[in-house]
């Protein structure tokens, strides 16, 4: 099997947000996983186009299969709890959508990490 993603990297922590409902008030309800040792990249850029400058801001978080730790908001710690389309990931008190998330493979049947795109 392939090593971990060095613990050293993975020196972020963000929360997932994923809808559970509405309230009567018709907002969403989500239920929330504090992801500890992840590692987010991020790639800032302005594009210019027919109605000025427009943020293009892009992120990459990579979850790894051994070290990445799933909490509740109290500290407990839960089963992987990975994230799918559309759900919420905040970071550094910005919420970012999630595009895509992929699973990569070493020299296993099982993912290494996952790559996780966010907008």
């Amino acid at each position: 099997m392939a090593r971990p993603i060095n613990k050293a990297l993975l020196v972020h922590t963000c929360t997932l947000k994923k809808p559970t409902g509405t309230d009567r008030d018709r907002n969403t309800v989500y239920s929330e996983t504090v992801l500890k040792n992840v590692r987010i990249g991020v790639t800032l850029q302005n594009a210019r186009g027919n109605i000025g400058e427009v943020k293009t801001d892009s992120m990459l978080l990579f979850i790894d299969a051994v070290n990445t730790v799933y909490e509740t908001a109290e500290g407990e710690e839960i089963p992987q709890a990975l994230p799918a389309e559309n759900d919420l990931i905040v970071w550094e008190n910005i919420s970012f959508t999630v595009r895509k998330i992929m699973p990569c493979f070493a020299k296993s049947s099982t993912p290494h990490h996952w790559e996780v795109e966010l907008e």
